[in-house]
């Protein structure tokens, strides 16, 4: 610690690394009517953690099979933080899945149609709470 017997009075962000924001305060102490103040350096700590995918219907599944009939597919996400979670469904050749569906809970899914050749393609969902992502992707196949 060092002693400070300023005059002024602010903030400065003076030194920022991946999750943490190193904050050196300028106390008034004049103001304060104080004949010294002390400051030192104040760690934030960025408390958000990223979305982790807790369930699917292929959890641990690399290669998804599909039959000739549509299917969804889906997962379950869980946040710590009350953040609005996004969800990005693509597929490899295709692209966005635009029908795919989100609910309050966390879960997301989409339906896999024969309206498109499917067989081949990665099916990927990327999950984003403003701050960080988790992702997941299978291989699709399609057998008669």
């Amino acid at each position: 610690m060092s002693r400070i017997d300023g005059a002024s009075v602010g903030a400065l962000l003076h030194h920022v690394r991946s999750t943490c924001v190193q904050v050196f305060w300028y106390v008034s102490c004049i103001s304060l009517g104080l004949s010294g103040c002390y400051f030192g350096d104040i760690e934030v700590v960025d408390s958000n953690r990223e979305p982790i995918i807790k369930d699917s219907n292929y959890l641990n599944a690399e290669i998804i099979v599909l039959q000739q009939e549509d299917q969804y597919i889906y997962i379950v996400v869980q946040d710590e933080e009350p953040d609005l979670l996004t969800y990005t469904w693509t597929l490899s050749l295709d692209g966005i899945i635009p029908d795919a569906e989100s609910f309050p809970d966390g879960r997301s899914q989409v339906r896999l149609s024969n309206d498109i050749d499917l067989d081949g393609q990665v099916l990927k969902v990327v999950v984003s709470d403003g701050s960080y992502f988790t992702d997941m992707s299978w291989d699709l196949e399609v057998v008669p």
